[in-house]
């Protein structure tokens, strides 16, 4: 069963759906691609939610530029949207007593790992990447510059939607394009994105991680990087199916790779 909660923490209210089938000390958040909204539109991840739900309680919220959360993407900062991360750990770890695992695509993983080294002890034992934002931001330097340059406090989308660097940079947060098309973010934005060190982040996060690369070739294949496994910038992908596995043989496949890693690391905290 599933049913809508709407969390209050420091006066801000945060969307989401609670999902749970069965008695179960497991627990999964679940953050969305960046602009979606965990209630309603990723399809994907309430699949995902749906399917791990038989053993786990998910927890799924809309943080700040994210659906249908009160603050829009025009407000939206990386800061902001790690404090959220942040302040949701917080609550459901004190609800808790029990292993807590994330899951995130875009952006959300490496805020997720961000939030987790403000504790005093890590509150994620375990965490899954979905085509996590991973991109070595030296290379997009020339864009970040041209964005600086040509707003002052806001960047218009409508004005690069036919910028392929642009479009391939708003996937690789976990953006679908329909849905920010007509969107504004502060250029502040880009500048917080432009000091993210995603290697270093991704080194100093102590509990298990496994992200999950999708291979654009004819067999749908998934690229898993596990554990301390050397970190691998990934390349822009200017194609437009870019972002999630549109395919259902595909989506079947990575939600079966998903459900078996959460359910070995669930095992291993029972030992």
């Amino acid at each position: 069963m599933y049913e809508n909660m709407w969390l209050t923490i420091k006066d801000v209210t945060y969307p989401g759906v609670i999902r749970k089938k069965a008695q179960t000390d497991r627990i999964v958040i679940l953050f969305s691609g960046f602009g979606f909204s965990m209630s309603d539109r990723d399809y994907f991840m309430s699949r995902i939610a749906s399917e791990i739900s038989e053993f786990a309680t998910v927890y799924q919220f809309d943080i700040r530029g994210h659906g249908d959360h009160a603050i829009d993407l025009e407000q939206t900062s990386l800061s902001g949207m790690k404090e959220d991360i942040y302040q949701l750990l917080k609550v459901i770890t004190k609800a808790h007593r029990t292993p807590i695992f994330c899951i995130g695509r875009g952006i959300s993983p490496l805020l997720c790992m961000q939030a987790a080294g403000a504790f005093e002890i890590n509150p994620i034992q375990g965490l899954i990447g979905f085509n996590p934002y991973m991109i070595d931001h030296f290379k997009l330097q020339q864009l970040f510059c041209e964005i600086r340059v040509n707003n002052n406090k806001y960047v218009d989308f409508e004005k690069y939607l036919n910028h392929s660097a642009f479009k391939a940079l708003l996937r690789s947060l976990g953006a679908d394009i329909a849905y920010v098309k007509g969107e504004s973010i502060l250029v502040d934005f880009f500048r917080e994105l432009e000091k993210i060190e995603a290697n270093t982040i991704f080194n100093r996060f102590t509990g298990k991680k496994a992200f999950l690369y999708p291979k654009h070739d004819k067999d749908y294949t998934l690229e898993v990087l596990k554990g301390n496994e050397i970190m691998k910038y990934r390349k822009l992908d200017y194609r437009e199916d870019a972002m999630l596995p549109y395919n259902s043989f595909w989506q079947s496949e990575v939600i079966h790779l998903i459900k078996k890693i959460l359910w070995d690391w669930s095992k291993d905290n029972d030992q």
